[in-house]
């Protein structure tokens, strides 16, 4: 069928048709309203995208709503992000809340949140674990999640993002080297000889040694989340994420006494608690810090904590395995190199539990891998 054929299912005909006789510089006369298309007539496909091109043209420089407050947007970020990042968050929301609470969301200036940021750092209480830089990269952090929705949700150009032009202060690198062999050891007598309880503090320092996690992962961590057969743990990140990390026959062990004589299931589902079966929370962390500092002078200075553990296990691991599996045992995935094999010979749980065999010397049940004939010897 020829373009210019006048059948009307061609639709170049009906863009370019003309009444005979009609004078124009192409042959035609000015379009009327006869000659306009009836879209009731086009197919399916293209009626759809041309009310997409309408959608696109009406909303063109317009929000999907109306400007909120700061108020009004934390109130809706806090209700759909992650739990981990709601807690990490919600302190720093509150202090920009109460600085900004009633203003639009797009009025606060680089200027006014570099102030902002001076003004939290003036009034922040030390922390055990503190830089120069104390409560500066939270408050920037949390101020860049929220304009980071804002800019999903079409309410702010990334170029008037003012919390992207705010410098993030360098972290302190001494809080990220690794302990000595006879500093974690010290660190485990403190735990085990001091204190109210020392059983569970002892395992407290034994899981994050084996572990290398987060601070709050044990604290949720359940009666479920652990898995006998291949001596696993369900770790619940404070991302949110959740991963499972081999542990040795001998944790193992540890954690399942802990929970019968601490009253079993009957009492609570999480593994760590208390003499009277209550779960543990964050201040038993905190009392084990303060007993790291009194007893050991070099603590003290250096404001260790567990997190120190977990560097250091990580990077025994990095020295002996390699960055890639330090990161599969610490729980991170992230890669920003080019090699797109990368999401198939990641290293996996074989492979961290190859690790763990290593830091422990006790035989681990997945170390063999999946295929124990092909094994790494």
């Amino acid at each position: 069928m020829s373009w210019n054929s006048p059948d009307p299912r061609n639709f170049h005909y009906h863009l370019h048709a003309h009444r005979p006789g009609d004078s124009s510089p192409l042959g035609g006369t000015e379009p009327t309203a006869e000659d306009s298309i009836n879209t009731d007539e086009l197919p399916e496909s293209l009626r759809q995208t041309i009310e997409r091109l309408e959608l696109i043209v009406h909303r063109g420089g317009h929000s999907r709503w109306p400007m909120p407050t700061v108020r009004e947007y934390i109130a809706r970020i806090s209700a759909i992000v992650p739990d981990g990042t709601r807690n990490t968050y919600s302190g720093y929301w509150r202090v920009v809340e109460q600085a900004w609470g009633d203003r639009r969301l797009n009025e606060p200036t680089t200027a006014e949140i570099t102030d902002l940021v001076k003004q939290h750092q003036s009034r922040a209480a030390p922390r055990i674990n503190a830089t120069q830089a104390r409560g500066a990269g939270g408050l920037i952090d949390a101020l860049r999640c929220l304009y980071r929705y804002a800019e999903y949700d079409g309410l702010i150009d990334p170029s008037d993002n003012s919390a992207r032009k705010v410098a993030r202060p360098p972290q302190t690198r001494r809080s990220k080297l690794p302990l000595s062999i006879e500093q974690l050891h010290e660190l485990a007598d403190v735990a085990e000889t001091t204190g109210n309880d020392r059983e569970l503090d002892g395992l407290i320092v034994r899981l994050h040694m084996e572990t290398a996690c987060h601070r709050r992962s044990p604290l949720h961590l359940h009666i479920h989340d652990i898995i006998r057969e291949d001596c696993t743990l369900r770790l619940r990140e404070e991302s949110g994420d959740l991963r499972w990390q081999p542990i040795s026959p001998t944790l193992l062990q540890h954690l399942l006494e802990h929970i019968d004589a601490r009253g079993g299931s009957r009492t609570t589902t999480q593994v760590l608690r208390d003499h009277t079966g209550q779960p543990v929370t964050d201040r038993r962390y905190d009392n084990l810090h303060s007993r790291f500092r009194k007893h050991l002078r070099w603590a003290a200075e250096q404001h260790v904590t567990v997190t120190r553990i977990r560097y250091t296990t990580l990077n025994y691991v990095e020295r002996q395995f390699g960055k890639a599996v330090s990161r599969a045992y610490g729980g991170s995935h992230r890669h920003t190199g080019r090699n797109t094999l990368f999401p198939y010979n990641r290293p996996g749980i074989y492979d961290v539990a190859r690790a763990l065999q290593s830091l422990t010397g006790e035989e681990q049940p997945l170390a063999h891998g999946p295929f124990p004939g092909l094994s790494e010897r």
